[in-house]
Order: C-alpha cells, then sequence, then structure tokens
C-alpha cells in the first residue's frame, strides 16, 4: 500500500491466479508481476536490436548493460561464443591458465561485443537458457545452474523479467496508472 490506495498485481500460473501487491524496488511504484510456466520464448523480443554499452563484473553478479537503459544481471554460468567454439566463460575470470596475466572477462567481452546489437534471442522453455546472438557473429550463452536461485534477470524502466528457480520467469511490468 503506497499513500492511501493500492493497486494489486496477479501471478499467473497456468489456469489460475492470486493477486498481491507487488513493489518496485528502485522507487517503491507497485507493480504488475506475472510468474509464468507458460511458453515464455516471445517474452523477450523487445530485446532485439537492442546495442551492447559494456559488461562489469561485480561482487557476486555481472552487470552486461544495452542501450536503452536496458540492463541484462547475470549471476549464474555465462559464455562467449566464437567461430561455434567457447571463448569465454564467467569461470574463466581471474584464471591464469598458464599465461602471463589472468584472464579479464569484462575486458575481453567489452573489446569483443563493442557496439554489437542484438540480432537473436532464444529463451529455452522450462530451463531458461538465454542465448543472446549478436551482428558480430558472437553468441552469449546464460545457463541457470541451481535450481533454488534467481539465473539471471533482464529489463529496463517499464519491465523486469526474472530467471527463478525451477525454471520459472517471473515478469514485472509498470501498472500505466503509475506512469507519471
Amino acid at each position: 500500500m503506497i499513500g492511501n490506495g493500492s493497486v494489486r498485481g496477479k501471478v499467473l500460473f497456468r489456469d489460475w491466479v492470486t493477486f498481491f501487491p507487488v513493489y518496485s524496488v528502485a522507487d517503491a511504484r507497485i507493480i504488475n508481476c506475472y510468474a509464468t510456466k507458460s511458453n515464455p520464448l516471445n517474452e523477450l523480443d523487445w530485446l532485439i536490436q537492442h546495442r551492447f554499452v559494456a559488461v562489469t563484473r561485480r561482487d557476486h553478479d555481472w552487470l552486461f548493460a544495452f542501450d536503452d537503459h536496458t540492463n541484462l544481471v547475470v549471476e549464474c554460468l555465462w559464455r562467449l561464443v566464437e567461430g561455434r567454439r567457447i571463448r569465454l566463460t564467467s569461470h574463466d575470470d581471474g584464471q591464469q591458465f598458464g599465461m602471463p596475466a589472468p584472464v579479464d572477462a569484462a575486458h575481453e567481452i567489452n573489446a569483443r561485443l563493442a557496439n554489437s546489437t542484438v540480432i537473436t534471442i532464444n529463451l529455452r522453455d522450462s530451463t531458461l537458457d538465454l542465448h543472446l546472438t549478436f551482428d558480430t557473429g558472437h553468441s552469449l550463452e546464460i545457463i541457470p545452474d541451481s535450481s533454488g536461485y534467481e539465473a539471471w534477470n533482464v529489463g529496463n524502466a517499464d519491465q523486469k523479467f526474472i530467471a527463478v528457480g525451477g525454471g520459472n520467469l517471473a515478469v514485472f511490468r509498470e501498472c500505466p496508472e503509475n506512469r507519471a
């Protein structure tokens, strides 16, 4: 409840609906939440044509930034595929592998994907493996590796998609009546 009124969101699981209030962490506005087990394969098509800006390694996750204030936060295994081979993974970061210096995965990704554009996106039903293909020919594959923890989330100012444990996709969209 915000002020003297509230808006209720809904969570959809196939044929039944549960109502509860959902709050946006960013600014405490109430938003709609749809957590779905139905086929979410077209839910992320809005990412196509977004331009990659940079990736940043944080304490417990990776932040992949795109244009238009769009972010992909990854808390699980990711890998960059180049020429149909694994070029780099999140597990390679900081590893020396007999080289003169440890792998700086953020630097490598930023160099390879600089100003590239997402041209296709595939979301595997049930496991929520996320596969982004760029106009450079590179593919970024996000592979959830826990049945209980959130694996990744992607969103912008209007919506957020969260790969929650067990292969469910939670979708948060701002209520039109909350827009300023």
